[in-house]
This record gives C-alpha cells, structure tokens and sequence, in this order.
C-alpha cells in the first residue's frame, strides 16, 4: 500500500524511521542525559547470548499525523501536565500493544531495559513515572534497578514527546519458538533447501537449531528468577542470592562449554 494507507508500507517505513532516529538523537541533540550507543550494549547485555532486545515506540504513531497511536503525542500531549504526559508514555511503552515484535513482556522478565526520551521532559517526572511503573513489571532479582535512562531535548518529528523503550526481556524466547516452528515446517521437507546449499552445507542448519535451543534455555533460565518480592525488601541479602542466580544463567549459556573444560582437565 502507499499514500495514506496506515497498514501498508509506508507505515511500517515510518515506524523503523521512528526507532532510529530515536536511537540516534543523543548523537545528534544536546539533552540532560545523553546516552551512547556504547553504553547500550554495556548496560543492556548481562550475558553473551542474551543480547536480543525488544523495541517498543510511545506514541505508536501509524498515521504520521502524530495524533495517532494514543500515549504522549498529539495536541492533547501538550494541553495535559507534564508528569501525566510522562506516566502515560512509560504505561505504553511497557505494553503489549507498543511492542514491534509479537511478544508480551508481560509473559517474561526484564533482564534489563533502556529509556530513550525527547522533548522538554525533566528527570524528575521521568524518576516519579519510574518509581510508578517498577512495581508493575517483572525484572530478575539480580538487577532489579537495571534502567539506563537517556534524555533528549529534541522532539520527535510530528510530536512534542516520544519513549523509545529498548528492553531485554525473556518474552522473546516464544518469538524463537514460533520462528524455529515455521522454519521447521519448510526444513522437514527440505523445501527452499536448494537455495542455501548452493552457497552453504546443510550442516549449518543443525548447528543454528543448536544455538536456538541454547538461547532459549538460557532465556528461561533467566525468566525463573523473576522479581516476587516487593522492591522495598529487596536490600536484605537474607531474601535473594544473587551469586546462586548468576550462577544458574551463566550455567544455561555456557554449559556445554564448561562440560568440556571439566572433561578436558582430567
């Protein structure tokens, strides 16, 4: 579809627009909090293998009107208080709706998360909407404070507010599932194979559903350690143990590999 039709390319072009020049805007605009690229991978990425983030876009604007998709965009945005501006974003930006893939991080845990926000927003309203929005979601207890906070004076195009929500979420392992399910339908029957083994060894393919099982176990791993305790009884180390919890991820990443080191020393 082209023109003015909100479920046909142009749509989907504007949304992926939208993500990376949000991504990019503390590269390109003053702001109170500047984040880097960097310091995304760094924060974003507890384990080698879990490094698959989830993006989610507030406003979701589909129209390009900027009035559209709810959340902090529209003339609306600028008529409400700021800090209702600043809570109703982060609410969208932690739903299912505002998700950009088919996921629900309702269903899995934050390992960690990233916050990317433009417009004359103050880190105060965006601490109060942080303080609000902690206690509804479900982070592992090894780093239930792992928010990486960017803040942008600039507005996104057609908006006076915007979240870019980057999230490292357990959810995605069905996303893996439902993708390695259609893949397998097609490779049971060595359709389209042709095309790949032309260039590449069907052997490949084995090795790839390897890696998949291994991400997943590793995603799982980290979604059985799920925040059940209020945040406020977090400090008291009689109450969790982080070191058993790091422990249980880094064995469900690298366990074939240390199976091997112990065979390998004796």
């Amino acid at each position: 579809g082209g023109g003015g039709d909100v479920g046909g390319f142009d749509s989907m072009n504007r949304i992926a627009a939208r993500l990376l020049t949000h991504l990019t805007s503390s590269m390109r605009f003053p702001g109170e909090l500047n984040v880097d690229l960097n310091e995304i991978t760094t924060n974003l990425v507890p384990f080698p293998r879990l490094h698959y983030l989830m993006p989610a876009l507030a406003p979701l604007d589909l129209g390009g009107d900027g009035a559209r998709g709810g959340g902090g965009g529209g003339v609306d945005s600028r008529q409400r208080p700021r800090a209702a501006v600043v809570r109703q974003l982060f609410m969208d930006a932690f739903s299912r709706s505002h998700q950009l893939i088919r996921a629900d991080p309702r269903t899995g845990s934050y390992l960690a998360c990233a916050l990317l926000l433009r417009g004359d927003l103050s880190v105060s309203d965006v601490n109060n909407a942080m303080a609000k929005i902690q206690p509804t979601i479900n982070n592992v207890h090894w780093n239930d404070d792992g928010f990486k906070v960017g803040l942008c004076g600039a507005p996104p195009l057609g908006s006076p507010h915007g979240l870019l929500c980057l999230a490292n979420n357990s959810c995605i392992a069905t996303t893996f599932d439902s993708m390695h399910d259609r893949f397998m339908r097609l490779y049971s029957r060595r359709a389209m194979l042709h095309h790949y083994t032309q260039v590449r060894a069907s052997q490949g393919f084995q090795g790839s559903t390897k890696l998949y099982k291994a991400v997943c176990l590793a995603q799982r791993a980290a979604n059985s350690h799920r925040r059940t305790r209020p945040p406020s009884r977090l400090a008291s180390p009689r109450l969790i143990s982080t070191s058993s919890c790091f422990a249980t991820v880094h064995r469900a990443v690298h366990g074939r590999r240390q199976r091997g080191d112990i065979r390998r020393s004796q």
